[in-house]
């Protein structure tokens, strides 16, 4: 399985409190005052369809696509599933500014991603390979366009997709960005949903499994983590990986090169964020300390080379004077 990181992210919302963009600026508006409970990763917004809650942010171009890869998805937790309900999109199909969408029908009983190239032409891929889904149960809902291969596909669970071909790309268009509804009106949501994303890339079926994670999910702040699980030296045969944040040095930079190496014998978790520590932080730190470790032994071997070579001259100049 694959972390598939920050790169090409455009969004992300943990809806642990409210709509807040964890990775970007898309912070979305709240919409008659919805919940926040009890989710699949720490707390979801709760989306009551009979009040017509939602959350939504105008359109902008980090939620726009053209003829590109796009991937958005999130956990979804139905209520009831008796009528049609918008999860997460930019679809006004009242004035033809349809982008992308994913939904839940109720008349095939199934959650589907639909794209548009032009506002008004349609493709819809359904997800027929998983099937029905049922209420208050949890299922991660991903829709991948891919702009190499030209198809759609919509994946549940991280299982097998079902695919269309789809080769005109995505629609620019003013609509707003939703979550829960369509046009801010129209067949509202009845129930959870957590973890919320988008990315301008096409997501592979090894980066999917990895954000289902079993079922589990993944929150925003393990997308930004790189696990080095190798024994970084002859000391650690046999030792469990191990988060060591507390004791690598406050500045993980050119600096660290004054640890000692061997505080790096089990596996450690690179946070690869500025923000993490005020620092630039880069694998630099460990290549630095390896680099160091080697130049020590190195050194070491060097000095006890020219140290009997020396006596060796010695005890040579000694009988020559005998």
């Amino acid at each position: 399985m694959d972390n598939p990181g920050t790169p090409n992210l455009e969004a992300w919302w943990t809806e642990d409190v409210d709509g807040t963009d964890s990775h970007g600026a898309n912070n979305l508006t709240e919409v008659a005052a919805p919940s926040h409970v009890a989710g699949k990763v720490g707390n979801a917004v709760d989306l009551e369809k009979d009040s017509a809650q939602s959350q939504k942010i105008v359109d902008n171009a980090s939620l726009s696509f053209g003829n590109e890869d796009l991937s958005f998805g999130c956990w979804v937790k139905l209520e009831s599933k008796n009528t049609p309900m918008g999860i997460m999109n930019k679809w006004f199909f009242s004035t033809n500014e349809r982008e992308y969408s994913l939904s839940y029908s109720s008349a095939s009983d199934r959650v589907q991603f639909t794209l548009s190239d032009n506002g008004t032409n349609v493709a819809t891929v359904s997800a027929n390979n998983f099937g029905a889904i049922s209420v208050a149960t949890w299922y991660f809902i991903v829709g991948v366009h891919n702009s190499a291969d030209n198809t759609i596909k919509i994946y549940v669970n991280a299982g097998t997709p079902d695919s269309t071909a789809h080769s005109t790309g995505c629609n620019n268009n003013v609509s707003d960005f939703e979550i829960g509804i369509f046009q801010g009106v129209t067949q509202p949501f009845d129930g959870l949903i957590d973890e919320a994303f988008v990315y301008r890339k096409a997501l592979s079926v090894e980066e999917i499994s990895w954000l289902y994670n079993g079922g589990a999910g993944r929150a925003y702040s393990e997308l930004s983590l790189v696990v080095i699980p190798s024994p970084l030296n002859s000391t650690a045969v046999g030792v469990a990986p191990t988060i060591i944040h507390t004791t690598l040095p406050p500045a993980l930079d050119s600096t660290a090169v004054e640890v000692t190496p061997t505080i790096i014998h089990t596996a450690i978790l690179v946070v690869l964020n500025s923000t993490a520590v005020g620092n630039s932080v880069t694998l630099k730190f460990v290549r630095i300390l390896l680099a160091k470790a080697k130049r020590t032994r190195f050194y070491a071997v060097a000095k006890r080379t020219t140290m009997r070579a020396k006596k060796k001259r010695l005890s040579f100049y000694a009988r020559k004077k005998r």
